[in-house]
């Protein structure tokens, strides 16, 4: 229902007037029915002034309650919702302030000129001479930004879809400004042409220029101490804490920044996290995560991602600008002190250790180890299959999701082994047959595209890849049969490649589709496009399946079977080896400070606990023992 408003009364301004309130033209304050003048105080108008009821009381920190009203304040061009507490703001102008807010201790808090809110704001991601520019806004997924980040061989498809950003920001534009109900804006410097959604938080931030606040009330955001945003966009449910600085920078939802990180031309998506540290020019994809000074995060892609202390990369052996990149697909790490020189591509999983020069493209070896020795880089292909931090990481995402808002923006494929890194590991085996076959049997070391890697690690590396795809192909074929469902394809969709972009693996023919669609014209609005992304996502199942029933059309499923059943074993094997590690004499050096030989193994496990005790120990044997059970039905 819209509200109604009247001009005041004479007795109103009068009581006004005499409690301080200043106005040059009373005519242009308006009042809803019930408005009490008492409610008012020292307050000086300007401008079309619309205010609500204040007859109810604010509760504020430490269970403090306070009357609601306007007092000690400058206000011009506003509307002010009911039961709203503004006090000691220097300058509130042009917003429209929704009910049950809190707005204290403010600088400054106005719109000044047309502004879009940061929407349609460029980040210059992934390369910092340019040419790969996200345009920011609202309901930005990850899927988009990568379509429009890296997709530039299509420039028809940049140009549309850059049209139709523009056509929400020109949706957007207003010289007027919104604050959200419920929202508590307290103890701020500087706010100036800011969007806010309802029920967010703003204590202590420094200055704020030209950005959107999409909170909400399931997800608020909040916003602390001496933070500097400028160009931005923060989606629900993000954290802004402590001293960060950010310049052309969209925040995914869930994400949290805090103590003292920075960032510039950097987008971050679901679930990202970023302490201490730096970023620049970064598109960093779901669930990459950055907590240690030092550590750098520059002219790169990443997912699911995680940098160890000090660890960086540099683009800066350059002739003609720093115009060079990096991949790195989702799943990887970096130790601690690990290093890159641009360009290089890490494929899903890897694990960096040590500092690299040789520009490594490990594309179609996911799950290996990048390690460094007598200052050249070693592959080891696959061998992080077999470690049991790798499975810790994938079991992790899906709890560690923070996105509350019943929108979620960006679609995520938790599952580490899909046909995309299946689809990586089949190559990787032929790439590595291929140099078992060139290689002398007596031969140590073998070249590996300006790396190098062991003989040994090549058979190796081929076990571990057709061990996971065993166990992939079989368990899909198992939980199909013991459910009575068709294991023949569907249709045809879902063959081919497969690609991540940012968090949805789907298939390539599909995202061509998408793009197709989007250059015709069929897709006229960014709200089709999200929907035909989701309608992707929904689809991964059948997509899936009929990826892999293609796969092995010319297997017989007793034999697939059979090889799942060797290989879950042996995954649990590998797996279960590696966990001992972290409770064998080693892993005990430190404890038992003052005692003798079991002083140690009591002080380790009051601490660390035992090996068959340890949750994901527990958490393996139950899903494998789950598998052993689904065998037996099959009548292995």
């Amino acid at each position: 229902m819209t509200k109604q408003y009247r001009p005041l009364t004479q007795a109103q301004i009068a009581r006004m007037t005499a409690a301080g309130c200043v106005c040059s033209d009373w005519t242009r304050v308006q009042v809803c029915e019930g408005f009490d003048a008492k409610s008012v105080h020292s307050v000086q108008f300007g401008g079309d002034v619309r205010l609500g009821v204040y007859d109810q009381p604010i509760s504020f920190i430490a269970g403090f309650q306070g009357q609601t009203g306007i007092f000690n304040s400058a206000i011009h061009n506003c509307t002010i919702g009911d039961n709203v507490y503004i006090s000691n703001v220097h300058t509130l102008a042009n917003y429209d302030v929704a009910d049950g807010c809190i707005i204290a201790n403010i600088t400054y808090l106005a719109v000044q000129g047309e502004t879009c809110f940061g929407n349609g704001v460029e980040a210059v991601v992934i390369n910092e001479g340019g040419g790969r520019e996200v345009m920011i806004y609202d309901e930005l997924s990850s899927h988009i930004a990568y379509i429009m980040a890296t997709y530039r061989h299509r420039s028809k498809l940049i140009q549309k879809l850059g049209r139709l950003i523009h056509d929400y920001c020109d949706f957007v534009k207003s010289s007027h400004g919104t604050i959200g109900r419920g929202t508590k804006i307290m103890n701020c410097g500087t706010l100036k042409n800011i969007k806010i959604g309802p029920y967010a938080i703003l204590e202590g931030v420094n200055r704020l220029e030209n950005g959107s606040i999409d909170s909400t009330e399931k997800a608020n955001v909040r916003i602390g101490a001496n933070v500097i945003a400028k160009d931005f966009i923060l989606s629900s449910g993000t954290k802004i804490l402590d001293n960060v600085i950010l310049d052309k920078v969209f925040v995914g939802q869930g994400s949290e920044l805090g103590k003292g990180y920075s960032a510039e031309n950097t987008v971050f998506f679901a679930n990202c996290g970023g302490f201490h540290g730096e970023a620049c020019s970064v598109f960093a994809g779901p669930f990459t995560v950055t907590h240690h000074k030092a550590t750098l995060l520059i002219a790169g892609m990443f997912s699911f991602f995680n940098a160890g202390s000090s660890s960086n990369q540099s683009n800066h052996m350059y002739k003609l600008g720093s115009t060079h990149q990096a991949i790195f697909e989702r799943g990887c790490k970096m130790g601690s002190g690990a290093y890159v020189l641009y360009p290089a591509r890490l494929g899903a999983f890897n694990v960096v250790l040590g500092k690299h020069d040789s520009h490594p493209d490990t594309r179609d070896l996911p799950f290996s180890y990048v390690l460094q020795s007598e200052m050249k880089t070693l592959i080891i292909p696959g061998y992080n299959l077999q470690s049991s931090g790798t499975l810790r990481d994938i079991n992790k995402w899906p709890g560690r999701d923070n996105r509350a808002d019943d929108r979620k923006n960006d679609h995520i494929i938790f599952e580490a082994i899909t046909p995309y890194t299946v689809g990586k590991m089949l190559n990787g085996i032929e790439i590595l047959k291929g140099l078992l076959e060139k290689t002398p049997i007596d031969a140590e070391w073998v070249d590996l595209d300006r790396c190098r890697t062991k003989r040994a690690w090549l058979e190796h590396g081929i076990e571990y890849y057709q061990v996971a795809i065993d166990d992939y192909f079989g368990q899909k074929l198992a939980q199909r049969k013991i459910a009575g469902r068709a294991t023949q394809m569907q249709s045809d969709k879902g063959l081919g490649q497969w690609v991540d972009i940012a968090g949805l693996i789907a298939p390539k023919s599909e995202i061509d589709r998408l793009c197709d669609d989007i250059e015709t014209g069929r897709l006229k609005d960014l709200s089709s496009l999200c929907n035909q992304l989701a309608e992707i996502y929904n689809s991964y199942e059948m997509y899936e399946w009929n990826w892999i029933a293609d796969k092995i059309k010319d297997t017989e499923h007793s034999q697939i079977l059979t090889r799942w059943k060797a290989a879950f074993e042996k995954n649990t094997e590998m797996i279960l080896k590696d966990a001992a590690k972290e409770f064998n004499d080693t892993a005990m050096i430190s404890y038992g400070i003052d005692g003798d030989e079991e002083d140690i193994k009591k002080d380790f496990q009051a601490v660390r606990g035992t090996l068959e005790h340890n949750s994901f120990v527990v958490k393996l044997r139950e899903e494998t023992q789950a598998k052993r059970k689904m065998a037996q039905e099959l009548g292995l």
